[in-house]
Order: C-alpha cells, then sequence, then structure tokens
C-alpha cells in the first residue's frame, strides 16, 4: 500500500503517511513494482483501521467521532476490570475451599494412655532387643533355623502400633539373611502394626551397626530409639532425641546424654513413665 491509496489526500493523507511509516518499521512491507492490489494481511485489516482511528484522536479529541473512540475505550476499560476483579474473586474462593478441605482432615490424636509421641513426624526404630530380642533374630539365622518364627515383644506391640498410626515410622532390622527379613515382615504383620499404619516399603534392614546408624542419619528423624551404644551415641549430635534400651551391652550409655529406658514401652506409656 501507499500513503495515497490508504487514506486519500489532505489531512487524512498525512495521517497515512504517519501509518504507513509505523507499519514499515514493524515488518510491513511498502509498494513494490507488481504487488498492487494484493489482498491485506490480517494484520494490515485489524491494527490499519485502528492505529488511523487513533491518530484522529489525538489531532481532534472534541470532534464526535472522538467522543465515541474515548466511550468505547472507557467500555472496553470497566469490561477488563470487572473481569479481573471477577478472576480475583473466584482464586480467593478457591483458595478457601482448599483451606477448607485441608482442615477438615481428621487430626490424629494420640490415645491417652500414652505419651512423647511426636505426631506427624519421623521416627525411625531399630528392632534389635527393642522389637525382637536379639537372641530370637541370631536364632534364626543358619541352616538349622528352619521353622523358627519370630514374635514382636509383646510389651512393646501397643506402643510400635500407636507410632505406626500417629508417626511418620521406620523400622531397622540389622540383620544377616533373606530369611531372617521375612520373618521380621512376618512378625510385623502379625503383630499388626502394618494394620495401625506402618508401610511395609519403611521396614528396612542392614547387616551391621555402622549400616543401621547410616540409615538413621540419612532419615534424619526427630527421633530415634536404638539398643546400641556406639549408634546411640554417634546420633546423639545429629538427632534431636536418641533414647537408648538398656542392654547387658550398652552401659556405656548410663553416662551419657542419650535417654535410657529398661523397655520400649517404658518411654511412651504413661503409666511406666510415672514409676
Amino acid at each position: 500500500w501507499t500513503s495515497s491509496s490508504c487514506f486519500g489526500s489532505g489531512e487524512g493523507r498525512r495521517e497515512g503517511d504517519r501509518f504507513c511509516w509505523f507499519m514499515s518499521s514493524i515488518g510491513g512491507e511498502r509498494d513494490i513494482p507488481g504487488t498492487r492490489g494484493r489482498p491485506e494481511s490480517v494484520f494490515e485489516a485489524i491494527f490499519k483501521p485502528l492505529i488511523a482511528t487513533v491518530l484522529r484522536v489525538i489531532k481532534d479529541p472534541s470532534s464526535p467521532a472522538s467522543k465515541r473512540v474515548l466511550g468505547i475505550f472507557l467500555l472496553v476499560v470497566l469490561a477488563v476490570y470487572f473481569l479481573l476483579r471477577k478472576g480475583k474473586s473466584n482464586a480467593s474462593s478457591n483458595r478457601g475451599a482448599i483451606s477448607a478441605s485441608v482442615s477438615s482432615e481428621p487430626r490424629i490424636t494420640v490415645k491417652s494412655e500414652f505419651d512423647r509421641i511426636p505426631v506427624g513426624k519421623r521416627v525411625t526404630v531399630v528392632a534389635n532387643d527393642a522389637l525382637i530380642t536379639q537372641e530370637d533374630l541370631a536364632a534364626t539365622e543358619g541352616e538349622a533355623s528352619q521353622g523358627n518364627e519370630l514374635r514382636v515383644i509383646s510389651q512393646a506391640v501397643p506402643s510400635v502400633c500407636e507410632l505406626a498410626r500417629c508417626c511418620d515410622l521406620y523400622i531397622i532390622t540389622q540383620c544377616g539373611s533373606d530369611a531372617t527379613e521375612e520373618r521380621v515382615r512376618q512378625a510385623l504383620e502379625e503383630a499388626g502394626v502394618y494394620d495401625a499404619g506402618l508401610n511395609p516399603r519403611k521396614v528396612l534392614f542392614c547387616g551391621t551397626e555402622m549400616g543401621r546408624g547410616s540409615m538413621a542419619r540419612q532419615l534424619e528423624p526427630c527421633l530415634h530409639i536404638d539398643t546400641s551404644a556406639e549408634v546411640a551415641l554417634s546420633l546423639r549430635p545429629f538427632i534431636q532425641q536418641v533414647v537408648g534400651i538398656r542392654t547387658p551391652n550398652n552401659t556405656r550409655l548410663e553416662s551419657s546424654s542419650v535417654h535410657l529406658v529398661d523397655g520400649f514401652a517404658d518411654y511412651f506409656e504413661k503409666a511406666k513413665i510415672a514409676l
């Protein structure tokens, strides 16, 4: 196009000159031989009359046409404002619905007979001598162990089930065979720990004391329960609360900062805490 073909002559032509300069500056093309009469592009069809009208409004804002354009512009602004306001209102209502659904979730309450249960927090427990006696674990190792079944210490069952219900519980067992691992899983299932809420994938196994200490440190619990003096003392600087269960082999814990109890349930059951 040329300015004369777009806008005629006189004032319209001068406006057309300015428009055609604008179009060429953003990628429009001037007429070249052999292209006169080509169809307008979508960009030209939409923005040519719009920019020409804006130029007329700037030149003569008091004309009737300018007033109509200004009126339309104000209506568009108001429409955009109300649309944005409606969008914000919908977003706020959605956030309120989400908050309501979160707050409506049942809150876990610890049973009255228990204390020191860190609800919703991560807890790691080493099963050796805390949940299953080391003697029983050793009896399941080797060829002569066929038919030997494991049982969770009866006094520990209520407390470990409450931990499984209220906490993000991990149980670590140090053992030396796949057969023992399977029997530990079976013992936890029979004791109802899985039904109480323990994820079977959070039952872990290792072959050394160093391994169970490394697992606990990587899991970063707020509470760790162990029977190994070496593991408990090594974790004490890194874990908020470390509890040791007394055995003949961990007397070193007596004079340490590790909280020491006689049995697993003694740390959680109110009746035993009071003794």
